[in-house]
């Protein structure tokens, strides 16, 4: 079974990823990095709001990040450029607010919230913008193609990411799992920075 599953990828979806150009291949492998480390923040924060939160500070935050997407709307026409470059601001803010857990765990889960909120607000923005830009620029095909490997390399850095944290946290404690995590941020930051200067910096 998992033989034919092997020959079914490589006749399927690794053939439909080398006939892409280098703009679809980037985002695919980006899209893996950008799952992979965020998928390590989920049960990091999670535990951290487990222990210094209570269930209703907690349900309030989710509450926050879920009203978010009723104000999506509200700034739609932004251009792809602009999300692209204010997410990764957004993102190296969040990777040196990892420095404040060291200092202060309940502050770093208050701007973590922060964040998040922004992360909530203007994600849906980029993918749809995003998703726009590569509807025109692409056949019907293409995009069908491109959006079952996107799917695919999304769930595999799911995936391997959740997969990593949880085998780190059985030999690392809660600061060192964080290094790990921050040490994914960081790869994750240079690749939005390729990204950002190769694709996005001229895009029209």
């Amino acid at each position: 079974m998992l033989k034919n599953i092997t020959r079914s990828f490589s006749n399927g979806l690794y053939d439909d990823f080398l006939c892409m150009d280098d703009f679809l291949k980037d985002q695919t492998w980006i899209s893996l990095l950008n799952t992979l480390s965020w998928t390590l923040s989920v049960p990091i924060v999670h535990k951290l709001q487990g222990i210094h939160w209570s269930t209703a500070y907690i349900s309030f935050s989710l509450l926050l990040f879920m009203s978010a997407g009723m104000f999506v709307h509200m700034f739609k026409g932004v251009k792809l450029k602009a999300l692209y470059k204010f997410m990764m601001i957004l993102n190296m803010l969040y990777f040196f607010s990892l420095f404040i857990y060291y200092y202060d765990v309940d502050l770093f889960l208050y701007i973590e919230v922060m964040l998040g909120l922004f992360h909530a607000l203007y994600g849906p923005l980029l993918r749809i913008s995003y998703e726009l830009h590569v509807i025109s620029k692409y056949d019907d095909k293409t995009f069908e193609m491109f959006k079952y490997i996107e799917q695919f390399s999304g769930s595999l850095g799911g995936v391997l990411g959740y997969g990593l944290v949880g085998s780190v946290s059985i030999f690392l404690d809660m600061p060192g799992t964080i290094k790990v995590f921050m040490f994914m941020m960081l790869i994750m930051l240079i690749s939005q920075q390729y990204n950002w200067h190769k694709h996005f910096k001229n895009i029209s």
